[in-house]
C-alpha cells in the first residue's frame, strides 16, 4: 500500500500542542482577569486593616478603660479606709496613664485634643479627691474616739447614778452618744447633736453637784476646740469638699464619655463608607467573573470538541479494533491515517500480536516439557487452578498417602489457603512466593515450605506448588531454642539457691505493672553475726536452707527470688490479703521449725521477719513502689523483734 505524504500538522501531537496552547492562554486569561481583582479586593483589605481596625481596638480598649475609670472615680468616694482609697487612686492614676497613651496612638482631631484635655484635668482632681478624702477619714477616726470617749463617761455616770430622778436622762444621753457614733449621714449627727445638748443642758439645771460637775464636763467635751461640735462642723464641712469634688470628677467622666462616643461614631462612619464601597467594588466583580465564567465554559466546550473529534473518536477506534479479534483485520486498518501515531501505533500492534501468536506456541510446546520434567520430580509439585488441582505428581500423592488429588479439599485444612494464596514472602529474583512456611505433616513427620510460581499452564494461567523438605532447617532452629531457653533460665537463677536472681525480679518489676500481685519481702535475722561466728560456709547451707523452704512452699503461679544478700522475695500473681499473709505465716513458720542453731539470735535458732504488700495498697503505684514499701515493713518487723511480719 502507498504511503501517503506526512506534514506536521498531520502529528497528534503537533495538534495536541496547539490545543494546549489555546487552553494555557485562556487560562492565563482567566488567571490575570482574577488576580487583578484579587489585588483590588487585597489593597482595599489592607487599607481597612493599616488604618481602622485598629483604631478601632485601640478605641474599643479606650471606652474599657474610661468605663473601669469611672468606676473607680465611684469607688473612690466610697471608700473606708485610707488603705482603700490610696489602692483605688493608683489603680485610676494607672488608667489615666493607660488612656493618654492611647490616646496618642490615635489621629490627633480635635475631638481627641478636646479628650486630652478634659484628661488633663481630671487627674489633679482625682489625686485632690484622694487627699481629701483621707482627710476626711483621719477627721472621722479622731470625730468617734471623742464620741467613744463621751460614751464610756457617760455609761460610767450612768451605772453609779443613785439620783433616780435623773436615771432617764443619764441613759437617753449614754443612747445618744452611741446613736452619734453609728451615725453616717449629716443631718443624723446634726439631730443626735442637738439632742445630746438638751440632755446636757438639762442635767446642768440638776439640784445633784454630781450631776452638774458631770454636764459641765460633757459642755467642754462638746464645746471645747478639739469637742465633739467643732469636729462635727468640720467632718461636715470635709464631706461637702470631697462631694464637690467628686461631682467635679463626674462632670469631667461624663464629658470624657461623651467626647469618646463622638470620637467612636466618627470612625464608624469611616468604616462604614468604606464598607459601602467594598460593597460596590464585589458587585462589579461578581458581574465581572459570571462573564469569565460564560467566556471559560464556551472555550472549554470548543477545546473538547476538537478533542472528540481528533483525538477520543480515533482512540475509540483503536479499542473496539483491539478487542474484537486477537488479529487486526487489515480491512480495518484502512481506517486509520498511519502519518499519525495512533496509526502508526495500530500497524505496529499489529505486528506486535503475530510476534505473541508464535510465542504463544512456542510457550505451549515449553509446557508441555515442563510437565513431562514435573512429573518425574523428587519433590511434591502441583499446579492449581482455584480450587481445582490440574495436575500432582507422584512425589505429592506419596506425601499425603492421596491417589488422585482433584481439589483443595483433598489437602489437609492447613493447606486449603491455597485455593486463595497469600504470599508470605516473595523472592524479587525469581518471582516466588512462599505461601506456608514451616508446614509439619504428620503421617509423614516431615517439614515442608510451601513455594508457589504464577505460570501459565495449557492455555490457563495457573499457580505451580513445590512442597520443599525442610525438616532439617526446622529440628535445627527446634534445638537452638530450647538451647536458648536453658541458657535464658540459668542466666536468671541464682547459682546457690537454686532460685530466681535479681534479673528475674526486674523483669518482674516490668511485667507486674497494671496486674494485681502481692509482694512478699523476707530476711533472715541476723544473718551477719551467723556467717562472721560460724563461717560462711554454713551461711550458705543457712541460705539453701531457707531458700528450700520458701520454694516447697509457694504456689507454681508464685515466683521466688533470691533478691541479693540474705534476702528473699516472693511475688503472688495475687492481691488478695488473706493468701499474701497465709503464705508468709507458712513460711515464717517453716523456716522456725527447721530448728537450725542460730549462737547469737535471741530465738535461739534460723528465723527469718517480712513484709508484706498488697499492689491495691498503693494507688495507681508501680510495682518498685509496692516492693519500696515491702522494705519499709520488713524494718517495722526487724525493730518488732523479729521472727515475725509486718503489713
Amino acid at each position: 500500500m502507498m504511503k501517503r505524504p506526512k506534514r506536521f500538522y498531520h502529528s497528534l501531537r503537533w495538534q495536541m500542542n496547539l490545543g494546549l496552547l489555546l487552553l494555557t492562554m485562556g487560562v492565563v486569561l482567566v488567571s490575570v482577569i482574577s488576580y487583578n481583582q484579587i489585588k483590588s479586593f487585597e489593597k482595599s483589605a489592607q487599607l481597612q486593616a493599616a488604618n481602622y481596625i485598629p483604631t478601632l481596638k485601640t478605641f474599643t480598649h479606650i471606652e474599657l478603660t474610661i468605663t473601669r475609670l469611672s468606676e473607680l472615680s465611684s469607688n473612690m468616694r466610697k471608700s473606708e479606709t485610707n488603705a482603700e482609697t490610696r489602692v483605688v487612686m493608683d489603680g485610676a492614676q494607672v488608667l489615666i496613664e493607660d488612656l493618654t497613651f492611647n490616646l496618642k496612638m490615635l489621629e490627633q482631631t480635635p475631638q481627641v485634643l478636646q479628650l486630652q484635655r478634659v484628661l488633663q484635668r481630671l487627674s489633679p482632681n482625682i489625686k485632690r479627691l484622694s487627699e481629701k478624702q483621707i482627710a476626711y477619714h483621719n477627721l472621722e477616726r479622731h470625730f468617734k474616739s471623742k464620741v467613744e470617749k463621751a460614751i464610756h463617761y457617760s455609761a460610767s455616770i450612768f451605772s453609779s447614778q443613785k439620783d433616780m430622778m435623773k436615771v432617764e436622762e443619764w441613759r437617753q444621753l449614754v443612747l445618744s452618744f452611741v446613736s452619734l457614733s453609728n451615725s453616717g449621714r449629716q443631718y443624723e449627727m446634726r439631730r443626735v447633736l442637738s439632742q445630746i445638748q438638751q440632755l446636757v443642758e438639762i442635767l446642768e439645771e440638776s439640784p445633784l453637784s454630781a450631776n452638774r460637775g458631770a454636764a459641765l464636763v460633757f459642755g467642754k467635751l462638746l464645746h471645747a476646740q478639739d469637742g465633739i461640735m467643732p469636729l462635727s462642723k468640720s467632718l461636715a464641712a470635709l464631706r461637702a469638699e470631697v462631694t464637690g469634688i467628686d461631682t467635679q470628677n463626674k462632670i469631667l467622666v461624663g464629658n470624657i464619655v461623651d467626647y469618646s462616643q463622638r470620637i467612636y461614631q466618627e470612625i464608624q462612619d469611616h468604616v462604614s463608607a468604606q464598607a459601602e464601597d467594598l460593597v460596590v467594588t464585589t458587585s462589579q466583580t461578581k458581574q465581572q467573573l459570571y462573564v469569565i465564567l460564560v467566556l471559560e465554559t464556551l472555550f472549554f466546550v470548543a477545546i473538547y470538541v476538537f478533542c472528540r473529534r481528533h483525538l477520543f473518536a480515533r482512540l475509540t477506534m483503536l479499542t473496539d479494533l483491539v478487542s474484537t479479534s486477537e488479529h487486526v483485520i487489515e480491512d480495518k486498518l484502512k481506517s486509520f491515517d498511519q502519518r499519525n501515531e495512533i496509526g502508526s501505533l495500530v500497524y505496529q500492534l499489529r505486528d506486535y500480536l503475530i510476534t505473541i501468536s508464535r510465542q504463544q506456541t512456542q510457550l505451549t510446546q515449553v509446557s508441555q516439557q515442563m510437565q513431562a520434567v514435573v512429573s518425574h520430580s523428587k519433590s511434591g509439585i502441583a499446579v492449581f487452578k482455584g480450587d481445582n488441582i490440574l495436575f500432582c505428581n507422584d512425589a505429592l500423592e506419596d506425601i499425603f498417602l492421596n491417589v488422585g488429588l482433584k481439589n483443595v479439599a483433598d489437602l489437609p485444612v492447613v493447606l486449603q489457603v491455597l485455593a486463595k494464596p497469600v504470599a508470605i514472602e516473595v523472592d524479587t529474583k525469581d518471582g516466588s512466593m512462599t505461601l506456608v512456611k514451616a508446614y509439619y505433616d504428620v503421617p509423614s513427620e516431615r517439614w515442608f515450605d510451601v513455594i508457589g510460581v504464577n505460570i501459565f499452564w495449557g492455555d490457563n494461567d495457573a499457580l505451580l506448588v513445590t512442597f520443599i523438605d525442610v525438616t532439617d532447617r526446622e529440628q535445627a532452629a527446634q534445638e537452638y531454642l530450647e538451647i536458648l531457653s536453658e541458657v535464658e533460665t540459668k542466666v536468671k537463677k541464682d547459682a546457690l539457691t537454686g532460685l530466681y536472681n535479681r534479673n528475674k525480679f526486674d523483669q518482674e518489676m516490668i511485667d507486674m505493672e497494671g496486674k494485681e500481685f502481692a509482694i512478699l519481702l523476707f530476711d533472715i535475722d541476723h544473718f551477719k553475726g551467723y556467717n562472721d561466728t560460724l563461717g560462711h560456709l554454713q551461711g550458705d547451707v543457712a541460705l539453701k536452707a531457707v531458700a528450700n523452704v520458701i520454694s516447697s512452699t509457694v504456689r507454681k503461679s508464685d515466683t521466688a527470688i533470691r533478691y541479693g544478700g540474705e534476702e528473699f522475695v516472693v511475688i503472688l500473681d495475687s492481691s488478695d490479703k488473706d493468701i499474701a499473709l497465709s503464705k508468709a505465716t507458712e513460711i515464717l513458720e517453716n523456716v522456725r521449725e527447721l530448728h537450725e542453731p542460730h549462737p547469737i539470735s535471741e530465738h535461739s535458732y534460723v528465723t527469718v521477719s517480712g513484709g508484706i504488700v498488697l499492689s491495691n495498697e498503693i494507688a495507681n503505684g508501680t510495682p518498685l513502689e509496692c516492693f519500696k514499701l515491702a522494705d519499709n515493713r520488713l524494718y517495722e518487723a526487724k525493730a518488732s523483734g523479729r521472727n515475725c511480719l509486718a503489713m
